[in-house]
């Protein structure tokens, strides 16, 4: 059983019941590759409860070698129609909350600590969203996954910057880049899904 048959297996115990969704893509770049990294956005809700608990999961198929900066994970959200209530993560020395300044305008930011990321094995961070609007179309959320690396080993610390603006991956969110140093390289992933109330 894998790690996120698991979860899914836990989570009905309590009557949280999950279905996930497949968002490979295959993309080509240099260390972990994008392909080597699997991902998905499962959507969940207690019996009785109107709270909606939006997962981005995802794994490494292969362990980094070159970790740059601290990766960075944003989560989206119609905000016009969806309000934020709450967030989770796995444990904190693999997935931290970075900012949550921008909740009224949809839109998370996580820490992923990459160099403890351990092959095989899903990480979390999960917002846990309410509709504002019941009108019986989709709410739609979202993800976005950057990847920072070096193409060589080095000792000095690392730090990027994200700037915030545009659109996020969903309407209603707001979007953000990130800024990494001269030494690094990057790739990013993206994944969405949506339901209905």
């Amino acid at each position: 059983m894998d790690n996120k048959q698991k979860i899914k297996d836990d989570l009905e115990k309590i009557g949280v019941y999950i279905e996930f969704a497949n968002n490979e893509q295959n993309i080509s770049i240099q260390k972990i590759e994008a392909y080597e990294m699997e991902h998905e956005i499962a959507i969940a809700r207690r019996a009785g409860s109107q709270l909606y608990y939006v997962s981005y999961m995802f794994k490494f198929n292969k362990k980094e070698t070159c970790p740059g900066s601290y990766d960075v994970l944003g989560l989206f959200w119609d905000s016009d129609r969806l309000s934020y209530d709450n967030y989770s993560t796995s444990e904190t020395k693999y997935v931290d909350l970075r900012d949550i300044t921008n909740k009224k305008k949809g839109t998370l930011v996580f820490n992923v600590f990459d160099k403890n990321i351990e092959v095989g094995k899903y990480y979390y961070a999960t917002v846990v969203l309410a509709p504002k609007v019941v009108d019986g179309n989709w709410y739609e959320v979202g993800a976005k996954y950057t990847h920072t690396f070096t193409t060589t080993q080095t000792t000095i610390s690392l730090s990027n910057k994200i700037d915030y603006g545009g659109s996020g991956v969903v309407s209603g969110s707001i979007g953000y880049t990130v800024t990494i140093n001269q030494i690094e390289q990057m790739w990013e992933k993206a994944a969405d899904n949506a339901f209905k109330y």
